[in-house]
């Protein structure tokens, strides 16, 4: 197999593995950041309590800025949890591409031999 063929399918594993590894980067992020916002509305609500806690409508206006805060953080997670996990199933399907390619080249056993290191299966 010649060089430029070897270099094209380690390139190749190389861009799946870094997709996979955005995805997941993504992936925590976006729990990271449900996390920070879920918590920024507890305080929020806490310190809306004290400031209205004299009148009858801070209980119902905290509650709501508490519901507000915490279907916001679950939805941004969400979103960003959806997007790394397309972000991963790309670097997959390039992955899974490389894979055939090494597998039905002309000198497939030449080849799986010596892009070995770089794929996910030996």
């Amino acid at each position: 197999m010649s060089d430029r063929s070897l270099a094209r399918y380690s390139d190749a594993y190389r861009v799946a593995a870094g997709l996979e590894f955005i995805g997941a980067i993504v992936k925590g992020v976006g729990l990271v950041l449900a996390a920070l916002i879920c918590i920024l509305g507890v305080v929020v609500t806490a310190k809306l309590s004290e400031v209205s806690r004299f009148s009858s409508d801070g209980a119902l206006a905290g509650g709501v800025v508490l519901l507000a805060y915490l279907v916001g953080g679950c939805l941004q997670g969400f979103f960003f949890w959806v997007g790394g996990v397309l972000i991963c199933g790309m670097g997959q399907l390039v992955r899974c591409t490389a894979d055939t390619a090494v597998n039905t080249a002309e000198t497939a056993v030449a080849t799986r031999s010596e892009v070995a290191p770089h794929t996910a299966v030996p």
